[in-house]
């Protein structure tokens, strides 16, 4: 069994994050041969591999070379000419992904959206690992925003960020819900959901308008205002403090 399987489980509780258990599989995947880890991952065919669903914030990992297993995401190659996807050592399984050893060693933030269903619990986990032990990234200054920073939120503007407030209200309009983290007419975080998104949060067991009063963790690229829009389910948690 390998060390990442040790630390990785149907649920996960650690500082008040709670973690679901959901089934997460991947599609079977391409045997592949890795030949280079750094900045980017490198096959011996010669493509360039992005870790799908994380957000590099460091040096990055040196794995074993060899045989591996690999589960593009997309065909198109990015601007740098790499194919997003997950690369998997040991017998294949997501446990085993280079993906969840970046955040796992601290060198990465988890990306929402990029996942496939049921796997984002285990990114967290890999995350949150890093963040208790203070590896990587983890052991400078805390990367994660109060909402209610509002200067520093501003200055994080276009950048993907984690926040981390209590809800204050929430407020439904035409085509959006508004989560908002400080008193009406005063300079405060304004987090948006699409209302053609409640259904999605509901099914993931996130009830968007009954969040008032709640502890949150978000993630996504800080707007104007500062705001925050949350269009994926993932990008979105319940804390519960001690």
């Amino acid at each position: 069994m390998s060390m990442a399987r040790l630390w990785l489980g149907s649920a996960i509780f650690w500082l008040g994050f709670i973690i679901g258990a959901d089934g997460c599989t991947l599609p079977r995947g391409e045997p592949v041969t890795l030949v280079g880890t750094l900045p980017d991952p490198v096959l011996a065919d010669g493509r360039l591999v992005r870790l799908a669903g994380v957000l590099p914030k460091g040096t990055g990992l040196v794995a074993p070379l060899g045989a591996a297993l690999f589960y593009p995401t997309a065909r198109m190659r990015d601007r740098w000419g790499r194919i997003p996807g997950f690369l998997a050592l040991g017998d294949g399984g997501l446990a085993d992904s280079l993906n969840l050893a970046l955040l796992q060693q601290g060198q990465g933030l988890a990306l929402p959206g990029e996942w496939p269903p049921g796997c984002f619990t285990l990114a967290l986990a890999a995350e949150m690992d890093a963040r208790r032990a203070q590896r990587g990234l983890w052991a400078g200054p805390n990367p994660v925003l109060a909402a209610t920073a509002v200067d520093r939120l501003r200055a994080a503007e276009g950048r993907f960020t984690l926040i981390e407030g209590t809800v204050r209200s929430v407020r439904q309009r035409r085509t959006q819900v508004f989560l908002n983290f400080g008193a009406f007419g005063s300079e405060r975080l304004s987090v948006t959901v699409p209302i053609a998104q409640l259904a999605a949060f509901q099914a993931a067991g996130l009830d968007v308008m009954r969040l008032r009063g709640e502890a949150v963790l978000m993630r996504g690229v800080v707007g104007p205002g500062p705001s925050m829009e949350l269009s994926v389910t993932d990008a979105l948690v319940r804390v519960r403090h001690p």
